[in-house]
């Protein structure tokens, strides 16, 4: 697939996401043909929204990594019944 049919899809996805939010952010990720990762990306709506929606994603898949990282390491209290 080449890069012009790979944004002429995200360009329909986006147009069409965008009738329905009033933000939308798109990434994509990909090999190319010399075995290196590319990314492609479309939006629409306000630019410090789609930013935040983006920081808000990162953030949020941390935070439960880290939560999940430490409930890994704390002991059940005594009186724990699972």
């Amino acid at each position: 697939m080449t890069d012009e049919q790979r944004m002429q899809i995200l360009d329909k996805h986006v147009s069409a996401l965008s009738e329905i939010y009033d933000a939308v952010q798109v990434v994509g990720t990909f090999l190319s043909s010399d075995g290196k990762s590319r990314s492609q990306k479309r939006g629409s709506g306000n630019w410090y929204a789609r930013r935040g929606l983006c920081q808000e994603f990162i953030e949020q898949s941390q935070a439960e990594d880290i939560a999940i990282q430490i409930a890994d390491k704390l002991e059940p209290p005594e009186d724990w019944k699972g």
